[in-house]
């Protein structure tokens, strides 16, 4: 068996082998594989590399890019299927040109990083070695020769698996997957010992992979976003959250960016936040929340919004005084002074309400209906107390003679504040 191949004058009709004076095709498929042309061996191998990566639903694909500006800074998830010689193997710094391009989009910084899915060969060297030996046999075939029945099976079961052999390199050699990873550098996906039989094509096989360890996912639930909520927004654009999904290595890939719609439908008739836009007379319009809301009716852009439960529900709730604040809450002044106090009152959701009569108290010294509290001429500490309705706020001062030094305030805690950010 393994003579057929080696053999230049070895004939085979079934299971009989017999030498003649007659050569068979192997000494014409020598010397035409030795003349196939190393451009077109190339060509070749593209046009079966861009077979083996079809068009699957929304994805786009990028062929063979050498700069970054040829690849479109898009919130879509993109394959970017890298050039034969772009392979592990043959290039040490293939990933770093990786890591580049992922992050530069021609001469500016590339806003959906997180949107690229890199497929690059660990070796392309099989592919060019099957490539030419499918061209060598189709150019015999091409020759129009006058073969016998045996030579002409042979020639056809050749070029037949010439062809799948050509297939299966492919696969087996594009079974790297390089992305950004959430510690914002590039991660290597081996998808080892691939063949075609893995999936119906090699894009649908690296989504099944990723899909797997979630880094692509079909859809999204509505609880993720309240989740992943950035804590520097009170309203959300829709818009930013259909880019987060493609910009942040902190969100899954998404295979449409159309479930987002369906997300924030969901999310609006659960009650997990709510729809709104912006009115030009202040307020919300549209607003919806708790109620029917239809995916299609989900407008992605910088001016629709989507805003947290306990923010929607400040809309609806009417405000109610929970409490007073008294300015200023500590004083020091001498027997005799005056000193003017404020009370303002705040609703269940801290906003500003308007706390009508506030009625004043205070346990040493005079406090008039204005606010203004005029201090004895007994020293010591004392109460300012604000009234309104049964909400009771209470302030501190301190009498004392002028030159005396009085007791220090109690002492507040001091907060700190972090800054954290990409």
């Amino acid at each position: 068996e393994a003579l057929t191949d080696a053999c230049y004058y070895l004939g085979v009709e079934r299971n009989h082998y017999r030498f003649s004076l007659k050569e068979n095709l192997n000494k014409r498929f020598a010397d035409r594989r030795a003349g196939v042309k190393d451009e077109d061996v190339e060509k070749l191998v593209k046009e079966e590399i861009q077979k083996a990566f079809p068009a699957v639903g929304s994805v786009e694909r990028v062929f063979f890019p050498q700069k970054s500006g040829q690849i479109p800074d898009r919130p879509v998830l993109t394959f970017v299927i890298m050039s034969p010689d772009d392979s592990i193997q043959e290039d040490s710094k293939i990933v770093a040109k990786i890591d580049s391009m992922t992050k530069e989009s021609g001469t500016s910084a590339r806003t959906f990083k997180s949107a690229l899915l890199w497929v690059v060969p660990e070796s392309a060297a099989t592919i060019r070695d099957e490539a030419r030996r499918l061209m060598a046999w189709a150019d015999i075939e091409s020759e129009g020769l006058s073969l016998d029945d045996a030579q002409e099976r042979q020639l056809e079961e050749n070029i037949k698996k010439a062809k799948r052999d050509l297939r299966e390199s492919v696969w087996r050699a594009y079974n790297k997957i390089l992305l950004l990873s959430q510690d914002n550098a590039i991660h290597i996906v081996d998808l080892g010992l691939v063949h075609s039989s893995a999936a119906e094509n090699m894009c649908q096989l690296v989504i099944n992979q990723l899909r797997l360890t979630d880094e692509i996912a079909k859809d999204i639930s509505p609880r993720s976003l309240v989740r992943n909520w950035p804590s520097a927004f009170t309203e959300w654009s829709t818009k930013s959250v259909r880019d987060a999904f493609y910009s942040s290595p902190r969100f899954p890939r998404l295979l449409n960016p159309e479930v987002v719609k369906e997300a924030i439908s969901r999310g609006v008739m659960e009650g997990q936040f709510a729809y709104v836009g912006k009115s030009p007379k202040g307020g919300y319009s549209p607003f919806y929340f708790r109620k029917p809301f239809a995916s299609a009716d989900v407008e992605i852009s910088e001016d629709i919004f989507i805003i947290k439960a306990e923010e929607a529900e400040k809309h609806i709730k009417p405000p109610a005084l929970t409490r007073i604040v008294i300015s200023p809450s500590q004083a020091s002044i001498q027997p005799g002074k005056r000193q003017t106090y404020t009370a303002k009152g705040l609703d269940q959701f801290g906003r500003d309400y308007d706390a009508g009569k506030i009625q004043w108290f205070a346990t040493g010294g005079q406090v008039g209906p204005d606010g203004v509290y005029l201090a004895g001429k007994d020293e010591g500490n004392y109460l300012i107390t604000a009234k309104a309705d049964k909400i009771v706020a209470e302030a501190e001062i301190v009498i004392g003679k002028a030159g005396e030094k009085p007791p220090p305030p109690i002492p507040q805690k001091r907060g700190s504040l972090t800054w954290s950010g990409e």
